[in-house]
């Protein structure tokens, strides 16, 4: 009899994900079962000779329950693409079950696109300026550019002469026809050249010697090394203050693995990161190391991947999604700044990265290490209870003071857009010679723009939500789903021509730090400056490399970057965090406000700190000044544990998005009443009511916030995964979407 085989099919909904049975291609019938489980098959799925992908999870002479109608044979199996592992697999099931996706949406993390779809060419397309005029704002008049992406595309290739036109079109949203237009125009050439595979030449190839680390970082490395000399899943939390040398705890321990023919990956919160983690790790582990993120071209990744899986690079670095490489032994797993809010996904599946390393870590029965200057509170609190290893660093590494932390206060200094206090303290650091960092977490030059005589407020017609004036691009940008228009010359309402600008955005203090000290230099590194995929490293080299410089930047620049002549941060709008995140703004605005700080005073010089305020007396604050995350934690763990929220208590969210407005609350409010409530007594479920975002891209969006006290009660998420797969869920309007996220990083969007 043929083999059977049980297929998890890649792009289905989770209507239809299921296990479903072919017989195997007779080119496999002599393959081993075990050589079959984890390998991409193509198989019939649907009428009018469709074909899919998918992954193969069962091999067998009876594979699930006995079927009743005619099987059909798959097409092939893909022997060259790397099978997926037992373990790859397990992993991918506890996803699934876990954050509510389909098998396929969860397998599709560990078998990407760039590894099941082929190269479908050996050239790429290059972008190259070849206009002779080189002032942008002329050239952007002349043109008559109205539309963002355009002018961002435009400023890249002025500033790099050419680009790949897929990183343009990612990383800048210009359109191919867009691009074409230009090219008419005479100011650009597209060209047709082979495809680089490997990217530029980073860091020297060779080995140096390690580090000699200080007693506290020697006892937190043994203590790593020997859990991965005996394997075991044991799950540690680095908690070492700004400067202390965690990396180099990371690269010691790191080393150990490689010595004993084992796997590395670290996991890092951004892409902009990766390349002075490469950096740093290529010189102590050379051509070992490899980074994989989504910046780079599919074939670049594929190449990567492939050569991962093959064993001949044991250290992959990375964002979140290289939690996934298939390192061969896999003996390490290392999360750096695991408080970090981008380890969660914001689409499906909508997986937390830090949890998911921490079940990896069961699974492949290795150790895990989480790093951070400000774990999460969370975390904290399961490593006193004694389900994490607490290891600490105390101290910076070159023995050099924390920065002196100040406020000020705005209710006094009402300088605008920043500070009087803050601005002459610039002054006084450029003249010194030092370097300062400023962070202002708001893109744009305004945050909104409204009537002055009616008070009406300019907002997105798909969203809802107000729009941000990008003085640089002259337009009004929608910062959730894109929308970009001209400034109108009055108001739609009342047709008043007093239209104004109101809260202080990035390019606004930008402008006002380049008024003041016009020979300094200055830089801004924000998502509308990085439109080239180096474009961010080669802001931070010319600041690194610059006198005096002054970097701007949003939340990005908080974390992560060692610059040791930064002398000077400041801190800028933290208030609107502390009053507008929920539960966790607190937290949150901590968080930001101490990574900031510690880029200052890294060197000889002493660093100094600046907090602009209305509340210098706030809990937060106040640990900021004292470098005292204790005092933060047991403040914080006094108001969670009054109100039951995590770790006293679950909480998760419900969101409800459809075509229609009325029948979107209609099928939340069903839910609510008709599911839930009886099902689940228990529960404190508030809504439905419209989000922060009441409407993306033209759907309309309503929530239930549902929160179960106290932290031994059952696990909400299995409670609310089986009440939207219940009977009763299924007459909810199939032109409704419904998503989970189960303690969600904010309450309110």
């Amino acid at each position: 009899m043929s083999k059977l085989i049980g297929v998890a099919l890649l792009d289905v909904l989770r209507s239809y994900d299921k296990t479903y049975t072919y017989i195997a291609p007779p080119e496999v019938e002599g393959v081993a079962d075990s050589d079959l489980i984890g390998r991409l098959v193509t198989v019939p799925f649907g009428g009018e000779r469709k074909v899919r992908k998918g992954i193969i999870l069962e091999v067998s002479s009876q594979v699930g329950a006995p079927v009743s109608y005619k099987l059909k044979t798959a097409q092939q199996v893909n022997m060259e693409v790397p099978a997926l592992s037992s373990q790859s697999l397990c992993a991918a099931m506890f996803m699934r079950d876990r954050f509510y996706c389909s098998t396929g949406e969860a397998l599709r993390c560990f078998m990407p696109s760039f590894v099941t779809e082929k190269p479908k060419s050996k050239t790429q397309r290059i972008a190259v300026f070849i206009c002779s005029t080189a002032d942008r704002d002329t050239l952007i008049a002349q043109l008559k550019l109205r539309n963002v992406a355009v002018i961002k595309a435009l400023e890249a290739l002025m500033e790099y002469g050419q680009c790949p036109i897929n990183e343009l079109k990612q990383t800048t949203g210009v359109t191919t026809p867009q691009l074409n237009r230009l090219r008419d125009r005479g100011v650009i050439t597209i060209e047709e050249r082979p495809l680089q595979l490997t990217p530029p030449a980073g860091a020297p190839r060779t080995p140096a010697a390690p580090v000699r680390l200080n007693p506290a970082q020697s006892a937190a490395a043994q203590a790593i090394a020997a859990a991965v000399k005996e394997g075991c899943p044991r799950h540690f939390l680095l908690h070492g203050v700004t400067g202390s040398g965690k990396t180099e705890v990371y690269m010691q321990a790191i080393r150990g693995c490689i010595e004993q023919g084992k796997g590395a990956l670290v996991i890092v919160p951004e892409i902009a990161l990766t390349p002075q983690y490469q950096r740093r790790f290529e010189a102590v582990f050379g051509a070992q190391v490899t980074v994989l993120h989504s910046a780079m071209s599919d074939a670049q990744r594929r190449l990567r991947w492939q050569q991962v899986a093959a064993g001949g690079i044991s250290i992959v670095v990375g964002p979140r999604s290289a939690l996934f490489a298939p390192v061969r032994n896999l003996g390490l797993i290392v999360v750096d700044e695991q408080h970090d809010g981008s380890y969660r996904s914001e689409h499906t599946p909508k997986y937390d990265a830090v949890l998911m390393a921490e079940e990896m870590s069961r699974i492949y029965n290795i150790p895990l290490v989480e790093g951070s200057a400000t774990p999460s509170v969370d975390s904290y609190q399961r490593a006193l209870n004694g389900e994490m290893i607490l290891l600490k660093l105390d101290a910076r590494a070159n023995n050099q003071p924390m920065p002196t932390v100040s406020t000020v206060d705005l209710r006094r200094d009402r300088g605008y857009p920043i500070s009087n206090t803050l601005l002459r303290e610039i002054g006084s650091n450029i003249a010194s010679g030092g370097k300062t960092m400023i962070l202002l977490n708001r893109r744009g030059f305004a945050t909104s723009v409204s009537c002055g005589d009616c008070g009406r407020v300019l907002k997105c017609p798909s969203c809802g939500v107000r729009l941000h004036w990008h003085r640089g691009a002259s337009r009004l940008v929608c910062h959730y789903c894109g929308f970009t228009t001209t400034m109108p010359d009055s108001c739609y309402s009342c047709g008043s021509h007093n239209l104004v600008q109101r809260g202080a955005a990035i390019q606004f203090v930008e402008q006002c730090i380049r008024e003041a000290y016009p020979d300094a230099p200055v830089f801004r590194l924000d998502s509308d400056q990085i439109t080239y995929k180096n474009s961010r490293a080669q802001i931070l080299d010319s600041f690194r490399e610059s006198k005096a410089g002054v970097l701007i930047g949003t939340q990005m620049i908080s974390k992560g970057h060692d610059f040791p002549d930064i002398t000077l941060v400041g801190i800028l709008g933290i208030d609107s965090i502390l009053q507008s995140e929920g539960y966790l703004g607190p937290e949150k605005a901590f968080q930001a406000m101490m990574q900031t700080a510690g880029r200052a005073g890294r060197g000889n010089i002493p660093g100094r700190v600046f907090i602009e305020t209305t509340e210098p007396d706030n809990f937060c604050i106040r640990a900021v000044r004292n470098s005292d995350y204790e005092y933060f934690f047991n403040q914080e763990m006094t108001l969670r544990r009054q109100l039951n929220y995590p770790p006293f208590g679950q909480i998760a969210s419900c969101c409800f998005v459809g075509d229609n407005d009325r029948a979107t609350f209609d099928a939340c409010l069903k839910f609510k009443d008709e599911i839930l409530r009886r099902r689940y007594p228990d529960l404190f479920i508030a809504g439905p009511a419209r989000p922060v975002v009441p409407k993306q891209s033209g759907k309309y969006r309503w929530k239930l916030i549902l929160r179960r006290d106290g932290a031994d009660t059952p696990p909400l998420h299995e409670d609310l995964i089986a009440a939207v797969e219940s009977p009763e869920a299924n007459d909810i309007s199939g032109l409704i979407r419904l998503s989970l996220d189960f303690n969600p990083d904010s309450v309110v969007n």
